[in-house]
């Protein structure tokens, strides 16, 4: 008997790890991408007003800059979700 309580315990550890994971996934993973993203967009200001004056388009610079920013904003996400995961090491 206690076998099966010990089986049954583990399996709905595993399924609430799995609705954390997938709870992070889609809740914190996005809200902290934004706010990591508009974190790095307020230096990136500075750079664009910069580049704008010297080398001109501002479309262009504001959307490689947007997407330069972006992509240490999901590392960043990432990390700090990793560290909720359960179970992750």
């Amino acid at each position: 008997m206690s076998g099966m309580a010990v089986a049954v315990g583990k399996r709905e550890r595993v399924w609430g790890n799995r609705a954390l994971k997938l709870g992070v996934a889609i809740f914190v993973f996005p809200v902290l991408v934004l706010a990591f993203h508009t974190l790095l967009l307020v230096p990136a200001v500075f750079l664009d007003l910069l580049l704008t004056h010297f080398a001109g388009n501002p479309g262009f610079w504001g959307k490689t800059l947007s997407v330069v920013a972006l992509l240490p904003a999901c590392w960043g996400a990432l990390t700090v979700c990793k560290w909720i995961w359960p179970g992750s090491k």
